[in-house]
């Protein structure tokens, strides 16, 4: 077993078979009682839940030597329960947290590959710095005095509408879990077994204001983005087609002859992955 999933799903049904375990030897809060535990700590069986000392151990779905050694302290006879599961469950958060860092050292060494790579071929060119561009300021200003009537009222106006959007969406989500946990809470006084304060949803209004400001500052991003790489000096001729960094097309006049470029909006993984976004932009002519 070597994998992250592999290893993961392993862990999992040995945490599993700890709570399975103490749920069984713990049926009612009176035999939890005669083992020791403090009942005002415990949910029936999963004791460790609700301890301060090592809270989110459920939701994390590890367990370490460490937080183990503070359960044994506190709950003696309930961990002997389960002492071999637990072994288990330790050995395998051990053998995840390996991998995870042999991962995350691939994935540094790919890095520190890529930029000395990059490094020699800008050596053996003699070409110049590849992030210096001496006419980046002059085809900022070029850009935004040739967008900034024509193109930027249109992209705040798509843009706003799609800000409520997603607010709203991001407004629902938070009711939906706030709405769950109070039914868990329920749930769980009705079994008999202490339940967690109520919550209550406070709604956020959206703020079209702030909006409209992420609008013109996106807005601008792109256009510094643009001036840096079309590296020769534009001298006019700018055409906008598309939508802005999903799907945009610019083309440019410069000393060089005219330019197209076009951006558009990726998907893609990190070495542990992780999705991400990227908006690579690619010369065409």
């Amino acid at each position: 077993m070597n994998t992250k999933r592999e290893t993961e799903k392993a862990l999992e049904g040995a945490i599993h078979d700890i709570a399975a375990k103490i749920d069984a030897a713990i049926p009612t809060v009176e035999a939890g009682a005669e083992l020791g535990l403090r009942v005002q700590a415990m949910t029936i069986g999963r004791c460790w839940i609700l301890d301060e000392e090592v809270e989110g151990f459920r939701y994390k779905n590890e367990l370490s030597a460490g937080a183990w050694a503070k359960i044994a302290r506190k709950f003696p006879k309930v961990a002997a329960l389960v002492s071999g599961e637990a072994d288990e469950a330790i050995r395998l958060t051990e053998q995840l947290k390996a991998i995870r860092a042999e991962a995350k050292a691939a994935k540094e060494a790919a890095r520190s590959a890529r930029a000395q790579k990059a490094a020699r071929k800008v050596e053996l060119a003699g070409a110049p710095d590849p992030k210096v561009n001496p006419n980046a300021a002059a085809n900022f200003g070029l850009l935004v005095e040739a967008t900034h009537t024509s193109i930027l009222p249109d992209f705040i106006a798509k843009y706003v509408p799609a800000a409520q959007q997603a607010h709203e969406l991001r407004e629902a989500a938070r009711r939906k879990e706030v709405e769950d946990a109070n039914t868990r809470r329920e749930q769980l006084i009705a079994m008999g077994r202490p339940g967690t304060l109520r919550r209550t949803f406070v709604a956020i209004p959206f703020d079209a204001a702030r909006a409209e400001k992420d609008a013109r500052i996106s807005f601008t991003e792109f256009l510094a983005k643009m001036a840096f790489k079309v590296e020769a000096k534009i001298t006019g001729g700018i055409e906008f087609s598309g939508s802005l960094w999903n799907d945009c097309r610019l083309e440019v006049e410069t000393e060089t002859g005219r330019q197209v470029w076009f951006t558009r909006v990726i998907l893609n993984f990190s070495g542990l992955g992780t999705p991400y976004h990227q908006w690579p932009s690619r010369r065409a002519a």
